[in-house]
């Protein structure tokens, strides 16, 4: 089967050059276990919900 391989900085740094290169404006950058690079937007991280603050509308909803 396939072994996991941690990946290395350099890599990364290869990763967010190339999207940057695109001419994307990286937001954020996610690492799953099996050591996927995913690069997200700035565009589609700020429209995101934070989900600390998801979570707090809520409570104070539920307070009200």
């Amino acid at each position: 089967g396939m072994t996991k391989r941690a990946f290395t900085q350099a890599e990364l740094r290869r990763a967010v050059d190339a999207a940057r290169a695109c001419g994307l404006e990286v937001g954020a950058v996610e690492i799953d276990r099996n050591g996927t690079i995913r690069i997200l937007m700035a565009s589609a991280v700020q429209s995101r919900p934070d989900p600390f603050e998801e979570f707090e509308r809520e409570e104070a909803k539920r307070r009200a």
